[in-house]
C-alpha cells in the first residue's frame, strides 16, 4: 500500500487543472504563502499560459508544495532511498551466503519500504552506516 502512495510522488508532468487543484488546496492549508514569491510567481504565470507542464523546474517547485501539504510523502521518499541502499547490501550478503533468490528482494516495494522505514525509526546510537 505504501508503495502505491510512494508511486504517485513522480510527478513527470502535470495539466493546468491538475496544477490549479493543487495551488487552491495550498492557499487553503496556507502553505502557498510559505513559499518564495517567485515561486509562486512562476505557478501563476505557468497557469495562465501552459496547459501541460514538463519542465524540470516548475515540477520541482510541486513537488515542493506536495511535500508541504502532505508530510509524509517527504519521510517515504526518504525511506525509500534509504530502503533501496539496505535492500542492495542485504542482497549482496545473501548471494554471498548462496540464497540465489535474493535479487528478487530488489524489486519487492513494500520490502523496500519496510527497510527504510523500520532504519529511520530505529535510535541513531542502533542505526547502520550506510
Amino acid at each position: 500500500m505504501l508503495a502505491r502512495v510512494l508511486e504517485r510522488t513522480q510527478i513527470k508532468e502535470i495539466t493546468k487543472p491538475e496544477l490549479a487543484k493543487i495551488k487552491k488546496k495550498a492557499m487553503r492549508q496556507g502553505v502557498w504563502f510559505k513559499l518564495e514569491p517567485l515561486k509562486r510567481l512562476t505557478i501563476d504565470i505557468s497557469l495562465k499560459i501552459l496547459k501541460v507542464i514538463r519542465s524540470s523546474f516548475i515540477l520541482n517547485i510541486v513537488d515542493e508544495i506536495l511535500d508541504m501539504l502532505n508530510p509524509i510523502r517527504k519521510f517515504l521518499k526518504e525511506a525509500w532511498d534509504i530502503g533501496s541502499q539496505l535492500v542492495k547490501i542485504r542482497v549482496n550478503q545473501a548471494i554471498m551466503l548462496g540464497n540465489k533468490k535474493a535479487k528478487k528482494w530488489l524489486k519487492d516495494k513494500d520490502y523496500i519500504l519496510a527497510l527504510g522505514i523500520s532504519y529511520l525509526n530505529t535510535p541513531k546510537i542502533y542505526r547502520l552506516r550506510i
